[in-house]
């Protein structure tokens, strides 16, 4: 049987999470950045000097919602760790609803929801890095896909790769 290939375009939050999610299912992943720029070795280097055109708000501050916490929680506790290892911070809604509202009654589910508070480059250097070291997954920077390559089967096309500004076609099975 042939390992399935997926291409992933965009090298960005949602890229890397898509290629986390996929990782270890039997597939190869192969996530495509248009930006050429690598990150740097640490988060204060990616803050200071990373280069992320593609991406929106790299250099603001992010609370990412208790959703993303607890999946990653659930799903993947290494990333979550290593999060925190380079500075983020969790934000625990009952503890701060007790501080600001010492009389207000915290539910049990309360206590489910944590923000992770940190610079939104800083988690995606993290992110980045740990996706990058998966061993079904390569990343190809300064790869600019141009369109989708597509194939039909009587009146449904199917997406079978891309082709890039330089020319290239990458064919894969997911797109």
């Amino acid at each position: 049987m042939t390992t399935q290939h997926v291409l992933v375009v965009g090298g960005s939050i949602a890229g890397f999470l898509t290629a986390l999610a996929l990782a270890g299912s039997g597939r190869r992943i192969t996530v495509l950045e248009r930006d050429a720029a690598l990150p740097p070795p640490t988060a204060d280097r990616a803050f200071a000097d990373w280069d992320r055109r593609g991406s929106p708000q790299t250099r603001h501050s992010h609370a990412f919602l208790a959703r993303l916490h607890n999946l990653l929680r659930d799903r993947a506790p290494d990333l979550l760790a290593e999060v925190f290892a380079a500075g983020a911070t969790p934000l625990r809604f009952a503890d701060i609803a007790r501080k600001a509202l010492p009389d207000a009654e915290i539910l049990p589910e309360d206590e489910e929801i944590t923000l992770i508070a940190c610079r939104r480059l800083t988690f995606e250097w993290v992110l980045r890095r740990h996706v990058e070291a998966l061993p079904d997954v390569s990343v190809r920077s300064d790869c600019r896909v141009e369109g989708l390559v597509a194939e039909r089967a009587g009146a449904v096309p199917r997406v079978r790769g891309v082709r890039t500004q330089a020319g290239e076609t990458l064919s894969a099975d997911l797109v």
